[in-house]
C-alpha cells in the first residue's frame, strides 16, 4: 500500500508478469495415441512447427491410465512462452494400465520475432510429477 498526496490509501494492483495468451489464439486437440483421430507427428520430446504468426507443437505425454482428460493453456512474458499441458485423472473407475496420449497445441497471432519457448506436463489428481520437456528457441516468421 502507498499513499498519495492528500494522505488517502491507495492500492497498487502488481502487474502480472506473465500474461494468459488469448483462448481464440490456441487450438489444442489431443487423443490416445493409438487412436485413429491422434494428431499426426507427434514426438517426445515435442516437435514445434513455425509459420507465418503462427506455431504449432506436437507432443506425447504419458499417464498412469487412460482415463484422463488433457487441456492446455499458454502464458507470455515478453519473448518468452510457456505451453503448459495438464493430464486431469478423470474421477471414474479406471483399467490400470499406463497411457500415452498425442497432442497437437497451435498458437496464432504472433509477431515476428524470436521466441523463447517452454514445453511442460503438468498432472493433476495424481501423484505423477510433471516438469519442462522442452526448451528452445524458435523464429517466427
Amino acid at each position: 500500500m502507498t499513499k498519495t498526496n492528500d494522505q488517502r490509501p491507495c492500492y497498487i494492483r502488481p502487474r502480472p508478469l506473465a500474461t494468459l495468451v488469448s483462448e481464440n489464439q490456441l487450438q489444442f486437440t489431443a487423443d490416445r495415441a493409438n487412436s485413429r483421430s491422434a494428431p499426426e507427428g507427434a514426438t517426445a520430446p515435442p516437435t514445434v512447427h513455425v509459420g507465418s504468426g503462427r506455431l504449432e507443437v506436437l507432443g506425447l505425454i504419458g499417464t498412469s491410465t487412460p482415463c484422463y482428460d488433457l487441456g492446455a493453456a499458454i502464458t507470455r512474458e515478453g519473448r518468452l512462452l510457456a505451453l503448459t499441458i495438464t493430464a486431469r485423472a478423470q474421477n471414474v473407475p479406471c483399467i490400470q494400465i499406463p497411457a500415452l496420449f498425442a497432442y497437437r497445441a497451435a498458437v496464432d497471432g504472433l509477431a515476428p520475432d524470436t521466441y523463447q519457448l517452454m514445453v511442460v506436463h503438468a498432472y493433476e489428481g495424481t501423484e505423477w510429477s510433471g516438469g519442462r520437456v522442452l526448451e528452445t528457441s524458435v523464429s517466427v516468421p
